[in-house]
């Protein structure tokens, strides 16, 4: 469904199990993971399980398909641009603010 593979990259320093800090210059709505469903039977089409556009059992919809009218979208997907691995004790060298 997606123009280009879906990958996840591996987190350059973690701040915990499976998370990454980053300062990021901009986003951009890519996609939305969701189910779809068929236009001829309004029933869910079960994601490919092995497919590199399904992530946590939702198929990863792009903007642009003609599928998404057929979509309940479940999560917004962002592509992160101009990304820096960060430390959070570092935070404070790079000028921001930390919440």
């Amino acid at each position: 469904m997606s123009p280009a593979p879906w990958r996840r990259p591996a987190p350059a320093r973690t701040c915990g199990k499976g998370y990454a800090a980053a300062l990021v210059e901009w986003t951009q709505s890519w996609a939305v993971a969701a189910i779809v469903y068929d236009p001829n039977t309004l029933q869910p089409i079960p994601p490919a399980p092995d497919s590199a556009d399904t992530q946590d059992g939702l198929d990863l919809v792009p903007h642009e398909s003609p599928l998404i009218r057929w979509t309940l979208a479940a999560r917004d997907v962002q592509t992160l641009h101009g990304c820096t691995p960060i430390d959070l004790d570092d935070l404070a060298s790079y000028g921001t603010a930390a919440a």
